[in-house]
């Protein structure tokens, strides 16, 4: 333990360890956030590893791509600190079509998002339509720099479809 003239304080390594062990208690990590900007950085890191979207019970996916919307807005945003933590985003269970697809999407500066999300790693396509994803989001995603790729159960498409579209994503 250091000692300043503001109290005792701990190491960063320390800190580390304590926010690791209870990396599955989200209250306690959030109220860590508060403690100071360090264990506000190391809390984030487990709180926002994982980004997911999940699909609602209906056939009309409009809500799911609504919050991914206000998600990109966030993420847009100069102030928001959480982005550099998301290592992994995971869409799940949506399989209906975009009732009103022309309305989402408008005005996402999706070169700034993608510069904004430069942890993002790993993309999870589980129990979804690929057909029901609307094109600037799959235009977003397959940009960025994803080394690990997991598709299950995942409908409208075959593998020579599938590539040919991240082929054609990537170099746009």
């Amino acid at each position: 333990m250091l000692v300043s003239s503001e109290g005792p304080t701990f190491s960063p390594e320390i800190i580390s360890e304590i926010i690791g062990y209870l990396h599955d208690d989200k209250k306690t990590l959030r109220t860590l956030g508060l403690v100071s900007k360090h264990t506000l950085y190391e809390s984030h890191q487990h709180l926002f590893s994982t980004v997911d979207f999940l699909g609602p019970l209906t056939d009309d996916a409009y809500d799911v791509w609504q919050d991914f919307d206000r998600f990109l807005r966030l993420v847009d945003v100069a102030w928001t600190s959480f982005t550099p933590a998301i290592q992994c985003i995971r869409l799940l269970g949506i399989y209906g079509k975009c009732a009103d697809h022309h309305s989402i999407g408008r005005g996402i500066p999706l070169a700034r998002i993608r510069t904004n999300l430069p942890n993002v790693k790993s993309l999870r396509l589980r129990s979804l339509n690929l057909t029901s994803i609307p094109s600037y989001i799959l235009d977003l995603v397959f940009q960025l720099p994803i080394e690990h790729l997991s598709l299950g159960l995942v409908y409208g498409c075959n593998a020579t479809n599938l590539l040919t579209f991240i082929e054609n994503s990537r170099f746009q």
